[in-house]
């Protein structure tokens, strides 16, 4: 995080166990990549936490997994969408899973959570990090959530986050068999090097945040934008922050959170309660329509069925600005 956020995110309480945001190229020598079209990783799982134990991937049912935690904001504000898809496909040969491998407070507390949000999926706990390193770090992911949708013959057809577009198209095509599993991999393996040079720029992003060097920060999260907006959708966000409050530039920083709200974020309720956030911070005349932040505020309410309490928060700040 180049400028600290108003989006506040849940502590994560105890010693640490596991820090899903390693950049890959620290772990790629380590572990072995993950293609699409493999097998599906092993679901060793310590404990399931509500519904029917899963310990295999039976032919013919299509498999979503989507590894959260508690302390996820991004994951909070996804489970909804995950449940309304569990629900919309119940009965059709799509099992949804969720895995909270990545928890600090051990089973107690994802009990708790899980009586609080009433899903109504199958949910495992796994507290070693190794199901992680298997599947995420393995598909070169770095983060919460993310999902995998497992073929009905138990292969892995595609991954990445809930929020990106390609999710829903790639689910429906593989229950109506038309997936390409040999293109999707073809064109993965061509994206490598645009995910490698990403992960250097977020790296020197990082680095120039640090050094408060404002200008080279936002020219390295304008190429990382410019190489997918969708896999760096975080990085849009933080584009809008450091332009306003890192090189003053509000009206400018407003300009962008539009062209996100209406384009690669709209669908990200975590990435529009971010921008609603920034933009009703924005202290700077230029940028007091709080229109914006109410509209970005209102499709993270909509996307999240009104049950996140942090997005009704800033939704309630976006009204009473208005």
């Amino acid at each position: 995080m180049l400028i600290a956020l108003v989006t506040p995110t849940a502590g994560r309480a105890g010693e640490e166990k596991l820090d899903v945001y390693v950049n890959p190229l620290e772990f790629e020598r380590r572990i072995p990549p993950l293609a699409i079209g493999d097998p599906a990783p092993k679901l060793a799982v310590d404990r399931w936490m509500q519904g029917a134990p899963i310990t295999r991937f039976k032919p013919g049912t299509v498999y979503v997994l989507e590894f959260w935690a508690t302390w996820c904001q991004p994951c909070r504000k996804s489970l909804p969408q995950m449940d309304a898809l569990a629900r919309r496909y119940d009965g059709r040969g799509v099992q949804v899973i969720g895995v909270a491998a990545a928890e600090d407070g051990g089973p107690a507390g994802l009990q708790a959570f899980l009586k609080e949000k009433k899903l109504s999926y199958p949910i495992a706990f796994r507290a070693s990090k190794d199901m992680y390193d298997g599947w995420v770090r393995a598909a070169r992911g770095s983060g919460l959530p993310w999902v995998f949708v497992v073929d009905r013959n138990g292969r892995i057809a595609w991954w990445g986050q809930p929020f990106y577009a390609a999710f829903d198209g790639a689910l429906d095509a593989v229950l109506a068999g038309k997936w390409n599993a040999k293109r999707e991999r073809t064109w993965r393996a061509g994206r490598q090097a645009d995910d490698r040079r990403g992960w250097r720029l977020r790296q020197d992003a990082t680095e120039a945040g640090d050094k408060k060097d404002w200008s080279r920060a936002r020219e390295d999260l304008d190429s990382l934008v410019a190489v997918d907006p969708e896999r760096w959708w975080w990085e849009v966000v933080e584009r809008v922050n450091v332009t306003a409050l890192g090189l003053e530039r509000p009206a400018e920083a407003k300009e962008l959170a539009a062209l996100a709200i209406h384009g690669v974020s709209k669908n990200n309720p975590h990435a529009l309660t971010a921008l609603a956030s920034m933009l009703l911070r924005f202290e700077d005349s230029a940028a007091r329509d709080t229109s914006p932040a109410l509209e970005a505020a209102e499709r993270a309410n909509a996307l999240t069925l009104g049950s996140d309490a942090d997005v009704v928060r800033v939704l309630q700040a976006a009204k009473v600005k208005r």
